[in-house]
């Protein structure tokens, strides 16, 4: 948990540098979360609230500029396990905090420093 403190910390830092382009920083502010199931989902809502909560104290100017995806390969969040109505209050929960959600996504890969998907 730390190093990943750390990390989130490293890359609004590095965002506030004036000389850094606009697609850099756009990067830099962007977390991606994979996996859907209760503990990505329990992590990104954390993420979410400690860049609103701790993080805005330090870097106000950049926390418009956060953005915040969950990826899941499959149709849905939270799988098979947890009941319709959780899901769906979950989803609505994230759209209120406006993180941004993408289903049905696999064949994740690295590349370039970017992130990139794509649909199978």
């Amino acid at each position: 948990a730390r190093q990943i403190r750390n990390r989130v910390l490293e890359c609004m830092e590095r965002a506030t540098n004036p000389q850094i382009t606009d697609k850099e920083r756009e990067r830099l502010l962007s977390f991606i979360v994979v996996g859907g199931g209760p503990t990505s989902c329990e992590f990104t809502a954390e993420l979410h609230d400690f860049l609103q909560s701790d993080v805005a104290k330090w870097y106000p100017d950049l926390i418009p500029q956060i953005r915040i995806t969950l990826v899941e390969a499959g149709p849905g969040l939270l799988g098979s396990t947890f009941d319709h109505t959780l899901a769906s209050y979950y989803l609505e929960e994230l759209e209120k905090k406006k993180c941004y959600r993408a289903t049905g996504y696999c064949g994740c890969r690295h590349r370039r420093q970017t992130a990139q998907t794509r649909t199978e």
